[in-house]
Order: C-alpha cells, then structure tokens, then sequence
C-alpha cells in the first residue's frame, strides 16, 4: 500500500512563511490533477541522479489558473554540473533515462487504459486501494522524464547564445542540429486521424474509431479537464486534420553542417536535447494518461459524494480518500477554499490554504522581449494572449499566439498563427517543434511574455534572433 506522510509534508496551517522564487510559467488546472505534482517531483529527485533544489505551484481554485516557479540560480548550477558529467558518463546516464522512459510509458499505457474501465464498477475499498497505487505509479513513472524540466530551458540558452554570435542563420543551423527521426505521440495520434479522416469505408472508419479511443483516450486532458472522446469527438478531430498546416518545401537549400564548427560543450548539449526531446514527449504523454486517470477518479467520487465536480476537485491529492470517508468534515473545507500553494524545497514539501510564493524581482516595462529562438523567420502582426481552453474561440487566422506553454489541445490555433511566444520551454518544447514543422517563427522562454505583451498590441517576432519588439 502507498501510504502519504501526512508528518511535515502535511497541510500548513499556522504558517507565515513565504517562498521567494522565479515565475517561469503558469497553466490552467483545477488541485486534485495538479497538486499531484509535487510527489511527482519529490519522485523524481529519488529517481534521477540531478535533483530538483526547488519547485512550487501557486493556484486560484476560482479562475482554475496557476503558476508554475522555479529558483533559477539554483537551476543552473544544477544545469552546471550535467553538463560538467554528461563528456564523462553522463551519455549513458541520459541513454538508460531515455530507454527506461519509453518502457515505463507503454505500461503505464496498458495499466491505465484497463484501469479507467474497472474505476465505475469498484467498490469502496478497492477504489481508495487502486486509487493510492495509481498515484504511486504515475509519480514515479512521471517523476523519472520530469528530469528534462531541470535543465531543458537553461541549455537551450547556453546553446543559443554563442551560435547567435557567431552565425547570422544559428537558429537555421541549430534547427537541423536536432533533427531527428523520432516520431512524437502528437505526430501518430495525426496519421492516425488523418486515415479515419480518408477511409470511405463506415464499418473500417469504425475500427480506426476504436483504434483511436485505445491509443489516444488521453489528447483532449489538460490538468483542468478530462473529456471522454466519443466517435462523434473524434470524427470532428479527424475532419480538421490537416488544415492549416504548411507544407514544407522540399526544394529548400540545406546547410551544410560541415562547415559549422562547435565546442564539446556545444556538441554535448545539443545530444542531450536530442534525447530530452524524446523523454519529455513520453513525460508528456504519460502526464495527459495520468491526468485523465484522475479525471475519472473524480467522476466517481462526484457520483458517489453527490457533490458538484468543481468543489470535489479542489481536494488536495492526498484527500481524495478523505472526502470519500468524511465528506461532511471535508466538503465545508473545500467550500471555503481559494488559493493554495504547494513547494518543495530540500525534498521536503509543503501544502499551503494560502498564498506563500512570491516573485523576486518585479515586472518593469520594456520595448523588447528576449528568449531562445526556436524557429526560424521574423513577423509582424497583432498579439493574442492565450491563457487557456477558454481562449481558443477568440483567436484569429494570422495572429501571433503567446501562451505560457502550449499542449496538444492548442494546435488547432497554433496552425492559424502567424509566429508563437512562450513563457516556458526550450528548444525542443512542444511550441518549438510544432512551429518548425508549420514554419512560423517561434521564440520561447520569455519567462515574461504572458504579463509585458496586451491582447491586440502590435509587435515584431524576431526568430532568427529570439527578441519581440514592443
């Protein structure tokens, strides 16, 4: 049984403190999908040999919103020492990271897509039983790819900078550097929609159909919603595949790469992305599996509890069998609450009812915005911020998409815009491949786009030199 220490990992009650850190991204979520976060990292800093100094999450149960936070200086020392190891024995390290990855990730896959169909017909006991060892099982498995998320961002800037200084095309170069011929999930789940989407044959289409639901149940999960997709829903994804999306010129001059000279250290980095972008794929995948896993242990305990499903997601992940047991105690617990934080700092963590993250440095205006380029090609056009699911319905064909990170669920948009912007990512985020593979520019890791750029605000996106101009 996975038992939680409910010692000083515990709800902090009857605490003044404040954690001073960076804000590096934010997501739209509700807390049972969400804070299950930091046992993921707590996990991962047993699992991998680079630990995590410092992690928090900051959420507004009402607006369904939170903010994601890091120390950076405490990041890049880490980011120091993986790259002071990886020209030693850290390639095999990351090798092993990537094969174990994808092997946990096919399990995870099968576990879960039997789980989901037992979850309804479970008594009481077991549920709460398969509930613990589900949440064991995906914060391990996940807290083993979350190992990207230390260093993907920092090295992609530390790979940037002095290739921007040396050649005028380094975003160019530096796109064909990590070139590969992996396959990401996004891309399988397409071809596959893309053949229910020709196939003329009903009782085929039927069977691509379920084909689908097997392999891909989990696209439209964010750590918000966990949407069920029907044959209908599905159709309709397939019957917009393909729009928008640019095909690429097979006639463009290639570089040749030969002539591009790199330092070790710069070789080193870009191997290491090559597998983080693999890793960080099956993470992702596993996260959306996951997520969608508590969606449905949250129906259940909304049938069973009778209570609305946006009170009963407001439990901390560690209280779903509380609620079950004591929802009289609980439910008036969750009325009253709000705004919560949840950090861990030196492997220990802590839950918060309040707010207890703050930034250190204060926003200043500014007439330019700097990030890592990520795809090549400069633009003009009007912004449109989008913070989530909600936003999608007011985005327009040509504008440029800044998001704090972008998933799956936002690339109907992202094939309508003209350029993208992040707060969040590295060169090989989930932003930065899609919009290679559209040919728009791309910058991410902005940190600040999301707060310094207004919807509507006209702007120039510089990917060849990663700057936005205000």
């Amino acid at each position: 049984m996975f038992l939680i220490d409910m010692g000083k990992d515990n709800l902090v009650k009857k605490s003044n403190r404040i954690f001073r850190s960076d804000k590096i991204s934010g997501f739209e979520g509700n807390l049972l999908f969400s804070s299950i976060i930091l046992e993921v990292i707590k996990q991962a800093n047993q699992r991998n040999r680079y630990k995590f100094p410092f992690y928090g999450l900051s959420l507004n149960l009402k607006r369904e919103k939170g903010d994601e936070w890091i120390r950076e200086k405490e990041y890049r020392k880490v980011c120091d020492k993986i790259i002071a190891d990886y020209g030693r024995n850290g390639k095999k390290y990351f090798k092993k990271v990537k094969r174990t990855a994808i092997c946990e990730t096919a399990f995870f896959h099968k576990y879960t897509l039997k789980l989901i169909h037992e979850i309804p017909k479970m008594p009481e006991r077991r549920l709460i039983s398969e509930y613990k060892q589900f949440c064991k099982t995906y914060a391990s498995y996940y807290g083993l790819g979350a190992i990207t998320f230390l260093f993907e961002h920092i090295l992609s800037e530390r790979l940037t900078s002095p290739l921007l200084a040396r050649y005028d095309n380094a975003t160019e170069i530096i796109s064909q550097l990590l070139e590969s011929s992996y396959k990401s999930f996004m891309a399988k789940s397409d071809e596959l929609l893309l053949k229910i989407k020709r196939e003329k044959n009903k009782a085929k289409r039927y069977i691509l159909i379920k084909k689908y639901q097997q392999d891909f149940f989990f696209m439209k999960t964010n750590y918000r919603i966990a949407p069920i997709l029907t044959p209908n829903v599905i159709l309709k994804m397939a019957g917009k595949i393909g729009r928008g999306r640019i095909e690429k010129d097979g006639s463009i001059k290639r570089i040749n790469l030969k002539n591009i000279r790199l330092t070790e250290e710069e070789k080193n980095i870009i191997e290491l992305l090559k597998i983080a972008e693999v890793v960080r794929d099956q993470r992702k995948q596993l996260n959306l599996t996951g997520s969608h896993v508590l969606g449905r242990f949250l129906d259940e305990i909304v049938r069973r509890c009778r209570i609305k499903k946006d009170i009963a997601s407001r439990v901390f992940w560690y209280e779903y069998e509380n609620l079950i047991k004591n929802k009289t105690k609980i439910v008036p617990r969750l009325l009253k609450r709000r705004k919560v934080s949840i950090v861990l700092e030196k492997n220990k963590t802590f839950y918060f009812g309040r707010v207890a993250i703050v930034e250190n440095v204060r926003l200043k205006a500014v007439k330019e915005i700097k990030g890592t380029p990520a795809s090549k090609g400069v633009v003009t056009g009007r912004s449109r911020i989008v913070l989530s699911s909600k936003n999608f319905g007011s985005f327009k064909t040509g504008e440029i998409l800044i998001a704090e990170m972008t998933r799956p669920d936002f690339l109907p948009i992202m094939k309508k815009a003209s350029a993208i912007i992040t707060d969040e990512g590295g060169l090989t985020c989930h932003a930065a491949i899609v919009a290679r593979e559209l040919g728009i520019p791309c910058i991410v890791g902005t940190k600040i786009a999301t707060r310094i750029i207004k919807n509507g605000q006209k702007i120039e996106v510089n990917g060849n030199k990663g700057i936005i101009k205000l």
